[in-house]
């Protein structure tokens, strides 16, 4: 499975130290609430002792390792050439080149001789398989390997190493090579006729059809794989779309709700502007009515003044005559 990235560094641990530095690791994400994290980091595994040495190297040397494994692209493509038909394919060549250069990957190692002989040959093995296995290539680069490659992977026999690889004994006759052994014969065992060359490069060319029949399985595998991470990655994409959809939909149906608001808006402002302008025109007229009913009230004061002084001189007028007739009456009486 994929390592996470927070858990790369964990990688830097020894074997012994790994499951503690996990485990806080695990408590550290379910502090901060990333439980899906935490899970894929409690799934890992301990690496084992050859993985370890794997991942070290690919920290502290990753140009030589990047160089076996570029020698084994090569290996693989000098092997496909031969299979073909290309004549002067030097495939011998590729496997010496790829030997070397697994060879001096594991001298970086300071403490490579003292590894038991699995270990040095897991990580001899798995060298191998990561140069024509891109998901195990991609763990090795990274530095993430929880365990080597098995003894039973069919991509190593593109590598020409044992158990998988074949080579020719002095006599001509093909057989598997021991763990380590150069493919190419020692000079005191080196054919001298052509016959035992023809038969060493019979023994290389079936040797490379296996491996490409291996390859091709490897390469199938791989692909299945492919695939399915491609439909769940499709899957997950229309359900993601669908969701956008749906989300999309919601909010056109809010934006067309606010958009029949701010219409009844409008038109209420509307309204109300046409009910004020009508009142403001009732004050105007009332404003008029005002003012005409005050002019005719100063008019009217105006009137009063004269009026009251006719009324008095008419009363005076009035008494003085009436005096008049008292006093006619008092003579004649």
């Amino acid at each position: 499975m994929p390592v996470p990235a927070v858990a790369i560094e964990l990688y830097d641990a020894t074997p012994a130290d790994f499951v503690a530095r996990r485990d806080a690791l695990v408590a550290e994400l379910r502090a901060r609430g990333d439980r899906s994290t935490a899970a894929a980091v409690k799934a890992l595994r301990r690496p084992t002792v050859a993985a370890a040495a794997i991942n070290h190297l690919a920290r502290t040397h990753p140009d030589l390792v990047e160089a076996s494994m570029v020698a084994g692209e090569a290996l693989a493509t000098a092997q496909r050439r031969a299979l073909s038909g290309v004549s002067g394919v030097d495939v011998r060549g590729a496997v010496r080149a790829h030997h070397d250069a697994i060879d001096a990957v594991l001298a970086a190692a300071p403490d490579a001789t003292s590894w038991p002989v699995a270990v040095r040959d897991a990580v001899q093995r798995t060298l191998q398989a990561a140069a024509v296995d891109d998901a195990l290539a991609e763990d090795v680069r990274r530095g993430t390997l929880s365990r080597a490659a098995d003894t039973a992977d069919p991509t190593l026999a593109l590598t020409g190493f044992a158990p998988l690889s074949v080579v020719a004994d002095g006599r001509g006759e093909p057989h598997e090579a021991t763990p380590g052994a150069e493919t190419a014969p020692a000079p005191d065992q080196a054919p001298d006729d052509d016959a035992s060359a023809a038969a060493e490069e019979a023994a290389a060319t079936d040797a490379a059809r296996m491996a490409e029949e291996r390859r091709r399985a490897a390469e199938a595998a791989t692909l299945r794989r492919t695939i399915v991470r491609l439909r769940a990655t499709r899957d997950e994409r229309i359900s993601t779309a669908a969701g956008a959809r749906r989300r999309a939909t919601r909010a056109a149906e809010q934006a067309a709700a606010a958009e029949a608001a701010r219409q009844q808006a409008v038109d209420a402002a509307a309204e109300a502007r046409r009910v004020l302008k009508a009142r403001e025109a009732e004050v105007q007229r009332a404003d008029a009515a005002v003012r005409a009913a005050l002019d005719v009230a100063s008019e009217t004061d105006a009137a009063v003044g004269p009026a009251d002084a006719a009324l008095a001189e008419a009363e005076e007028a009035l008494s003085v005559a009436q005096e008049t007739l008292t006093e006619l009456e008092r003579k004649d009486g």
